[in-house]
C-alpha cells in the first residue's frame, strides 16, 4: 500500500496545476495567498491572530482562551508538543491524544489552503485525529510560509518533499455546524465549536 500511495503522489506531481486551465484560473485570482486565506477564515466563522515571533505564541493562545472563557487545561499535539512552541504558558498541558472530555486543544497544521480558508492536518503519532475534532476550542498554529493557493499545490508540495500519504488527511474549514434541526444553525455538531488560527509570520 505504501508504494501505491507513493506512485499516486508522483503522478500528482507530474500533473502540476499549471497544466490545468481551471487551476490556472484559480491561481490568477490568488495574488496574495495569506490575505486570501485570512478572508477565507472570516467567511467560515473562524478567528485568527498573527504573531511575528515564537515568543508571542504563548500570549496569543492565552489571550484567546481567556476571551472564550476556557478552562486552564490544554491538549497539546503536533510541533507544539514536539519542539515546545508553548514555552512560557502557565496552562496545564495535556499531551495528545485527547480523552474526549477536554475543552481545548492545540496542534500545528501542515499547510493552509488560501482558496477555501482550510487547514490541512496530517495524522501521525504526534498528531492524532481526535485532537482536531473532539475539543470545543480548536487552536491551530500555521506558518504563513505554509499557506498554499489551492488544493493542487498541496499534492505537488507533498510529492516534492517525498512525503508518504498518511493514514488520513483532515481539511478543517471553520467550526463544525449543522442546520438539520428546524433549519437552525447549531455550532459544534460534528466537531469543534470554535476554530482559532495562530498565523506565525516567519517571513522576516
Amino acid at each position: 500500500m505504501g508504494n501505491a500511495r507513493a506512485e499516486i503522489l508522483v503522478r500528482l506531481a507530474r500533473g502540476h496545476r499549471e497544466s490545468t486551465p481551471a487551476a490556472i484560473a484559480i491561481g490568477s485570482r490568488i495574488a496574495n495567498p495569506v490575505e486570501a486565506f485570512v478572508r477565507g477564515l472570516e467567511k467560515v466563522s473562524a478567528t485568527h491572530e498573527t504573531v511575528l515571533t515564537i515568543e508571542q505564541i504563548d500570549t496569543a493562545i492565552d489571550h484567546y482562551l481567556r476571551s472564550v472563557g476556557a478552562s486552564n487545561q490544554l491538549v497539546v499535539a503536533g510541533a507544539a508538543k514536539a519542539v515546545g512552541l508553548l514555552r512560557n504558558s502557565t496552562r496545564e498541558m495535556i499531551p495528545a491524544p485527547t480523552r474526549g472530555n477536554e475543552e481545548s486543544a492545540i496542534t500545528t497544521a501542515y499547510a493552509g489552503i488560501a482558496e477555501t480558508g482550510s487547514l490541512v492536518l496530517l495524522s501521525g503519532v504526534d498528531t492524532p485525529v481526535t485532537t482536531n475534532f473532539l475539543p470545543d476550542n480548536f487552536i491551530c498554529i500555521l506558518k504563513t510560509a505554509d499557506i498554499l493557493p489551492d488544493m493542487e499545490s498541496l499534492w505537488v508540495r507533498m510529492a516534492s518533499e517525498g512525503k508518504t500519504m498518511p493514514r488520513s488527511i483532515n481539511l478543517v474549514t471553520g467550526p463544525s455546524r449543522t442546520a438539520d434541526v428546524e433549519q437552525i444553525i447549531q455550532m459544534g455538531a460534528h466537531g469543534p465549536r470554535r476554530v482559532h488560527v495562530i498565523l506565525w509570520n516567519d517571513r522576516r
